[in-house]
């Protein structure tokens, strides 16, 4: 049956439900749409449907998206305590699981999707807090990215791989819900207001752009629409009549300028503004209002050179003063290859400090001096070899940050075997001082030596102390791994047999039983079955 204008019409086969919050449709035959409870597919353009699932009450569907037939999402609402948020199907629509365990926030609800290619986008929800995640991988991996100015957000769209548009409703400097649009053409990093009315409690409900940059924003509450015709740079607002209203006051608008700010008043781990610090920085900004996030602003970083007139630049002499020169020698060192442009991030060189701690103690304890002249263990030996052999690859290849996280294993070694050895710990101040050459001396000099540490022979790596001559065998019963059991690998397997049968573990596991047989690999495994 037709009716109504632009050639509309009933499909006899259609659901009879009473509302249907979305449709995506993966080719022009095939598609689906969602009514709350159940999604429903269509093969023959919609001549016929076909149940497809169902949703307990309260979680009822609200937005669909497939990327083909057997791959798509939903979006889900639902009253409060129960367990809204984005779900996945890969049969079609026979079932969905969540995965918001897969996304970095709590979703309340998903209200909008979009994708193109394999980018994924997802808004929500109308009541807020807004939410929008993004996923380039066709839904493997998400992330949640702060979109400012929005109150709550009901619709999204991309119009490529980095520029999207997404809708809502906001808190204007009026103290008033009004609808609004925001467009980033840098995969969310930075948004801008690109439309907004004055309707008091409305929302910009429905997004559309077609392929020659003309698209529409509906507006809920308000006889009114957004119309555009660049893409969504620029929007009017027009009355259902067709006839246009008074244009959009513009002191109500946003202006967004993306501006640097001085690291100093940055945490360097949580990327939280120091509200005070930055209004003493910038005097102009001692009265303005900032949006937060659960009464925190958080900001953005950008991986740039290092310059003033960006605000990033990090003095060497105050981190020399308050670490000293080895911490920053060996954290520029380990953040990567010294001819590549790396991120700085201060926080880290806390964590380079507390590893030439660790050193230090391995040498003196509160009460001086801890080394002696005892014969190390093959353990010791060996952890210093595979770290005098390391380091002198590394440094044949410039390769000088995965020698400083060698360094920081063999010093975790060491003091777990309890390592204050003059054997050990002196080869191991001479490997040290080309990365930290001012605690090497102080080490070299205590070790009671006189001269610099810089004239003594480089240690030599020895490969017979890394030849292992034991092996931690995993004892299991029928193929499940009760306990392990460390054994020379020079025994046979009928010794290693005897060896295991005795153990008192394998008693209690057997429980006074016989094992049918017994599966002995030297070298690799030990299993006992029956």
């Amino acid at each position: 049956m037709t009716y109504g204008q632009g050639g509309w019409s009933v499909v006899d086969g259609a659901p009879t439900d009473d509302r249907f919050n979305d449709v995506s449709f993966i080719n022009d035959s095939a598609g689906y749409i969602g009514n709350g409870y159940w999604i429903y597919k269509t093969v023959n353009k919609g001549d016929t449907w076909l149940r497809q699932k169902q949703l307990s009450k309260p979680l009822y569907f609200r937005s669909l998206e497939f990327l083909d037939d057997s791959l798509g999402f939903a979006g889900v609402l639902a009253n409060p305590g129960t367990k809204p948020g984005l779900y996945i199907t890969r049969n079609g629509g026979n079932s969905f699981e969540s995965i918001n365990h897969k996304v970095d926030i709590n979703l309340n609800g998903i209200c909008g999707l979009d994708h193109k290619g394999n980018t994924i986008i997802g808004v929500g929800i109308y009541s807020g807090p807004s939410a929008f995640i993004v996923s380039k991988d066709r839904g493997e991996t998400w992330k949640s990215i702060v979109v400012p100015f929005a109150k709550g957000l009901v619709d999204c769209l991309i119009l490529n791989d980095s520029t999207y548009l997404v809708s809502g409703t906001r808190i204007n400097e009026l103290n008033k819900s009004t609808s609004v649009i925001l467009k980033t053409n840098n995969s969310g990093k930075t948004w801008r207001v690109v439309a907004t009315n004055t309707k008091a409690s409305s929302y910009c409900w429905k997004l559309f752009i077609d392929k020659n940059g003309f698209g529409i924003g509906s507006i809920e509450f308000d006889k009114s629409f957004f119309v555009t015709y660049d893409f969504g740079d620029h929007w009017e607002l027009k009355e259902i009549n067709g006839l246009e209203i008074d244009e959009l006051d513009k002191d109500l608008e946003f202006k967004v300028q993306q501006i640097h700010v001085d690291i100093s008043c940055i945490n360097d781990i949580t990327n939280e503004l120091d509200l005070e610090k930055f209004r003493a920085w910038r005097e102009e900004f001692a009265n303005a209002e900032f949006i937060l996030e659960k009464g925190k602003y958080i900001v953005g970083r950008e991986v740039e050179k290092m310059s003033k007139s960006k605000y990033n630049v990090v003095s060497p002499d105050d981190i020399c003063e308050e670490y000293g020169a080895d911490t920053l020698r060996l954290y520029e060192m380990f953040l990567g290859p010294l001819e590549q442009a790396k991120p700085w991030n201060t926080a880290g060189i806390t964590g380079v400090s507390g590893f030439l701690k660790k050193l230090w103690r391995l040498y003196f304890d509160d009460n001086g001096s801890v080394i002696v002249n005892d014969e190390p263990t093959a353990e010791m030996y060996k952890s210093l070899h595979k770290t005098i052999k390391k380091v002198t690859e590394d440094i044949e290849n410039f390769s000088f940050n995965t020698s400083v996280s060698q360094f920081m294993i063999c010093v975790n070694e060491l003091q777990q075997l309890k390592c204050n050895h003059r054997a050990i710990l002196e080869p191991l101040a001479v490997l040290v001082s080309p990365y930290a050459p001012h605690i090497a001396e102080e080490l070299w000099s205590a070790l009671g030596h006189e001269g610099s540490i810089a004239t003594v022979a480089f240690p030599k790596f020895e490969a017979k102390y890394l030849v292992e001559s034991e092996k931690e065998y995993p004892v299991s019963f029928n193929g499940k791994m009760r306990f392990t059991i460390k054994l020379p690998l020079d025994l046979t397997a009928a010794q290693i047999e005897e060896i295991v049968m005795a153990d008192e573990r394998t008693q209690a596991q057997l429980q006074g039983r016989t094992p049918n047989k017994v599966i002995i690999v030297p070298g690799k495994i030990i299993n006992l079955v029956g």
